[in-house]
C-alpha cells in the first residue's frame, strides 16, 4: 500500500509515564509551547487489517504505513505513533529500544471507541484492560519472575510504585504475610497472585476485557495461607487431619516441626502447656490465628496470636495456673472452699472440656429436644456439680451457710453461668454476624433468623431474672422469698421457651447444613471455639442450653423447698413456683406437640401435591 495523504492535525500533549533511577514510577505533565504534528504508522500486517486502519482514520491525523517503521523513526518533523503486533517480534525491539510511541491493535480500537486522543506514551501500551491500576509487589525473591510482569503491567496500561502508599490499588504478592500485605490488608487494598496478571494478559485481544472486573480479581485473590509451610501442634489426630485438609484448600503446605523452613507452629493452646522449639523465624500461635485467618480469608497479623502472649497470661492468671497445677487433693479442697467463694464471685467460668462438666440433666442425652421437658429424673444432688469449680480467694469455713442458702448459692452460680453463655451467643455470634458488612456477610437475613431469632426473649427473660436474685444473694435472710422471684418470670418463660424449643430441630439443622456449605462460616465458628468465653464448646453445645435449663432450675427449687421449714413462707411460695415451672414445660409439650401435628400434616399436603 502507498503512502496515505498526510492531514496535519495538532494534538494537545498528554500525560507521560516515566520511570526513575529506583524504578518508581511518577506522573508528570509536560507542557510543550509548539507540539509536533502526530501521525499514525501502521506496521507490518497491519497493513492490511481493515478493523485497525478504520480505527485509525478516527484520530483526524495522518495514517502511514510501512513494513518495519524504521524509515520513521528519525524524522523530527512529526511525532509519529507506531501500531503493531505483536509485541515480541524484531521489529517490536527495534522501535522499542529507539524509545518510539507504540501502540497495539487493540489500544487503537479501544481508544478510538472512546473517542480519546492518541496517548503520549513513552512505554508501549498493547491495550487499555489495567488503566488505572497502581500496583505493588511483595515476596519475589527471582528477579527473573518481576522481569516477566512488569512490561506486561505497562502493555496494558497499568503503573508501579516501589512502595505501598494510598494510591496503590492492588498489591501483588508471592507469599502471605509481611509489612506490605498488612498493609493491604488493613487498608482493603485487592492482594492478588501473580495470574492476576498473565492470566490479563492472555485475555489481551478481547475489547471488552478489563482486569479490574470484581468477578476477575477475585479469582485470582492470593489465597490466605499461600506459600506458608505450617506444621500443627498438640491437635487430636482428627482434627490435625481436618485442619491439614482446610490448610491445603487455603494455599498452605502441611509440614513437620523440624522443618528448618517451617514459617508456622499453630498450637492447640488446651493441651499444650510450653512453647515448642523452633526456629527463631517460625511464629508459634494460636489456633485462632489459623481459623480467623480462614474465615477473613487473609492471613492476619501473628503478632495477635503469639502462643507466647498465651502462656504469659496463664502464668499471670492464678485461677488458671492452679487449675493446671491440680492434683486429687487440691481438687478436694477446692470443692470445701467453692460456696464461699461463690458468695464474692457470681462470674462466670467457662467449663473446658478438659473439666467434664455434670448437669442436672444426664450429660450423655442432656434431654432429647424430642422429649418431654417433664421427663427429668436426674438426682438433685448432681445439680451441686452443675458449675465449673472456681478457685477460693480465701479459706473460709462452710458452717456457716445454712442447707436452704446452700442449695441458693447452686441456684445463682448456675443461672448466672447460664445468662453468661446466653450473652456469649447473643453478642460473639448473633450480634457480630448481622453487622459484618453486606460484602463480607457469613450468613444471609433467613439463616440468620432461623438460628437466632428465638433466643432474644430467653435472655431478656433470665437477665432480669438474674438481678433479681444476685441482689438476694447480697441480702440473704432464710425469710427472703426464692419463689416469687421465680413466679415473678413465670409468664415471660412461658411467652419466651415454646418457640425455641419447637423449631430447635429446624434451627440444629439450618446450623448444620451453614457449617457443612459455608467454608467461612465453618471457620468462624472454630475461631470462636477456641476463645475462653465458649469453653471449647461448639455453637450447638451453647444452643442446647435453652433445652436444659428449665428442668434444671425445678430440680434446684425442689431441693431448695426440701431444706425450706414448712413454717417458712417461702416453703408455700416454692411449691407455686414448682408448679408454674410445670406448667411451663407441659405448655411446651403440648405445643410442640402441635406443632410436630401441623408439620406432619403439611408433608402430607406435600405429597398429595407432588403425585402424579
Amino acid at each position: 500500500m502507498s503512502k496515505m495523504d498526510e492531514v496535519n492535525a495538532h494534538i494537545h500533549q498528554q500525560s507521560s509515564i516515566s520511570s526513575d533511577s529506583n524504578g518508581e514510577e511518577t506522573m508528570k505533565v509536560e507542557s510543550i509551547p509548539l507540539p509536533l504534528d502526530k501521525r499514525i504508522c501502521l506496521v507490518g500486517s497491519l497493513i492490511n487489517d481493515n478493523v485497525v486502519c478504520k480505527a485509525a482514520q478516527t484520530f483526524g491525523v495522518p495514517v502511514i504505513t510501512s513494513e518495519d517503521g524504521c524509515e520513521y523513526v528519525d524524522e523530527k518533523s512529526s511525532k509519529t505513533v507506531f501500531v503493531l503486533d505483536p509485541f515480541d517480534d524484531d521489529v517490536y525491539n527495534i522501535l522499542c529500544k529507539q524509545r518510539q510511541s507504540i501502540l497495539g491493535p487493540i489500544a487503537l480500537q479501544q481508544l478510538a471507541n472512546k473517542k480519546e486522543k492518541l496517548p503520549d506514551n513513552t512505554r508501549p501500551l498493547y491495550n487499555l484492560a489495567m488503566t488505572g491500576v497502581v500496583m505493588c509487589f511483595t515476596g519475589f525473591r527471582n528477579k527473573d519472575d518481576l522481569m516477566n510482569l512488569v512490561p506486561l503491567v505497562h502493555h496494558m496500561g497499568g503503573s508501579i510504585r516501589k512502595d505501598m502508599s494510598a494510591k496503590v490499588t492492588h498489591l501483588i504478592a508471592n507469599v502471605s504475610g509481611g509489612e506490605k500485605y498488612h498493609y493491604a490488608a488493613t487498608f482493603k487494598v485487592p492482594v492478588v497472585h501473580q495470574s492476576w496478571v498473565l492470566s490479563s494478559w492472555e485475555q489481551r485481544n478481547d475489547l471488552e476485557f478489563c482486569a479490574t472486573m470484581d468477578v476477575f480479581v477475585a479469582q485470582h485473590k492470593l489465597k490466605p495461607f499461600h506459600g506458608t509451610r505450617v506444621c500443627f501442634f498438640g491437635f487430636p489426630e482428627e482434627e490435625e487431619k481436618h485442619m491439614t485438609e482446610v490448610l491445603e484448600a487455603n494455599g498452605g503446605t502441611l509440614t513437620n516441626i523440624d522443618d528448618p523452613v517451617c514459617s508456622h507452629v499453630v498450637v492447640d493452646e488446651s493441651a499444650v502447656a510450653e512453647r515448642p522449639e523452633t526456629s527463631s523465624k517460625t511464629y508459634v500461635v494460636k489456633a485462632e490465628w489459623f481459623w480467623t485467618s480462614v474465615q477473613k480469608q487473609i492471613s492476619l497479623d501473628e503478632k495477635d496470636y503469639l502462643f507466647d502472649d498465651y502462656i504469659e497470661q496463664q502464668v499471670l492468671s492464678p485461677t488458671r495456673r492452679e487449675s493446671h497445677q491440680a492434683t486429687p487433693s487440691s481438687a478436694s479442697r477446692r470443692k470445701r472452699k467453692r460456696l464461699q467463694e461463690t458468695l464474692s464471685s457470681l462470674a462466670l467460668q467457662p467449663s473446658p472440656s478438659i473439666h467434664k462438666r455434670r448437669s442436672s440433666v444426664s450429660d450423655a442425652g442432656l434431654l432429647s429436644v424430642s422429649g418431654s421437658f417433664l421427663d427429668c429424673t436426674a438426682s438433685p444432688d448432681k445439680v451441686l456439680n452443675e458449675f465449673p469449680e472456681v478457685s477460693p480467694a480465701v479459706d473460709a469455713p462452710r458452717k456457716g451457710l445454712t442447707a436452704r442458702q446452700q442449695v441458693f448459692l447452686e441456684l445463682v452460680q448456675t443461672e448466672s453461668n447460664y445468662v453468661n453463655i446466653l450473652h456469649t451467643i447473643m453478642i460473639m455470634f448473633k450480634k457480630h454476624l448481622e453487622e459484618m458488612p453486606e460484602e463480607e456477610a457469613l450468613l444471609n437475613n433467613t439463616e440468620l433468623k432461623m438460628i437466632f431469632g428465638n433466643l432474644p426473649p430467653i435472655y431478656e427473660t433470665h437477665s432480669k431474672m438474674l438481678e433479681e436474685l444476685r441482689w438476694a444473694s447480697s441480702h440473704w435472710s432464710e425469710e427472703l422469698s426464692i419463689g416469687n422471684i421465680i413466679l415473678k418470670y413465670s409468664t415471660d418463660l412461658l411467652k419466651a421457651y415454646p418457640a425455641f424449643v419447637n423449631f430447635f430441630e429446624e434451627m440444629k439443622e439450618t446450623l448444620l447444613q451453614c457449617d457443612g456449605s459455608k467454608p467461612r462460616f465453618h471457620a468462624f465458628l472454630k475461631a470462636c471455639q477456641t476463645r475462653p468465653e465458649c469453653g471449647r464448646q461448639t455453637l450447638q453445645d451453647l444452643l442446647i442450653r435453652p433445652v436444659q435449663r428449665l428442668p434444671s432450675i425445678s430440680l434446684l427449687l425442689n431441693d431448695i423447698s426440701k431444706n425450706t421449714a414448712k413454717t417458712n413462707s417461702d416453703h408455700a411460695a416454692l411449691g407455686q413456683a414448682l408448679a408454674a415451672l410445670k406448667e411451663v414445660m407441659t405448655h411446651i409439650n403440648e405445643d410442640k406437640r402441635k406443632t410436630e401435628g401441623q408439620r406432619v400434616m403439611f408433608d402430607i399436603f406435600n405429597d398429595i401435591d407432588n403425585c402424579p
